[in-house]
């Protein structure tokens, strides 16, 4: 991971708990993160743009390894193969989505959720 990823990653696990939130800022309300970055710690746009995609895509990805742990049952087989694959589409969109940033949302998404990596495990089985 270079320099810039990992400043990325660094920013974005502190600017996490702040997801959902917004603020009012003139006429329209804006992301939290991205006030954050904007005015309190005068970043760039891009800055606060790639922090917004990212942030996005951990919680996409936390909530598709709910869906991969709710498909599986005790023995670790699919109940359901056409939601596998559904998890599976959906996955490989967030993370093309994120382009070269994919690794820090999914390096962000199996720090957050608790048992996480062991579901992403048992998708790369899957995908695998």
């Amino acid at each position: 991971m270079g320099k810039e990823a990992r400043r990325l990653l660094y920013l974005c696990a502190v600017l996490l708990p702040m997801e959902g939130r917004e603020v009012a800022s003139g006429k329209k309300t804006i992301p939290l993160p991205e006030h954050a970055i904007r005015v309190g710690l005068k970043g760039t746009i891009k800055d606060a743009q790639e922090t917004n995609l990212v942030i996005h895509a951990v919680g996409q990805l936390g909530n598709l390894c709910d869906r991969v742990q709710g498909n599986t049952d005790e023995g670790g087989a699919v109940k359901s193969q056409e939601e596998d694959d559904e998890c599976k589409m959906e996955c490989a969109m967030c993370l093309r989505k994120c382009g070269e940033l994919w690794r820090v949302a999914l390096l962000l998404c199996l720090c957050r959720n608790e048992g996480a990596g062991a579901q992403y495990a048992k998708l790369s089985e899957r995908v695998g």
